[in-house]
């Protein structure tokens, strides 16, 4: 027989915790830390949807059409620039870390408009 979560001991014990950490979890790609922190932004060396420029470009994009602000916007235009110069260094054919999702992120860039076929929506962040 299922017990509902609510009654099950190891669910009760993990729960509060969880919640504990919620209120001071934060945004870690915020506008502010984007812009003042250009350190941080040197250590992405790939192109790549998984964790290079088509990945953040994409993820940003996808963040300032929901913001409520415009700070996400004024980032979008260097981190297109960057997802360009870094296009031509892909090595292989991939989806997650090559050319094919680079290209994808690219053609968010060069379009401005949300993907007609919803790929992003696989990364989560649609």
């Amino acid at each position: 027989m299922l017990r509902h979560p609510r009654h099950c001991p190891s669910r009760a014990t993990r729960r509060p915790r969880a919640r504990r950490r919620a209120p001071t979890t934060r945004l870690r790609t915020s506008p502010r830390r984007l812009r003042d922190r250009p350190a941080q932004l040197q250590q992405i060396t790939d192109p790549g949807l998984c964790h290079g420029w088509a990945g953040l470009y994409q993820t940003v994009w996808r963040a300032a059409r929901d913001a409520t602000t415009p700070a996400l916007h004024q980032v979008l235009p260097a981190l297109g620039e960057q997802l360009h110069q870094a296009a031509d260094t892909g090595h292989s054919d991939g989806f997650l870390d090559g050319r094919a999702g680079t290209a994808l992120a690219l053609a968010t860039h060069t379009t401005n408009q949300p993907p007609a076929t919803g790929w992003d929506a696989c990364l989560l962040i649609d």
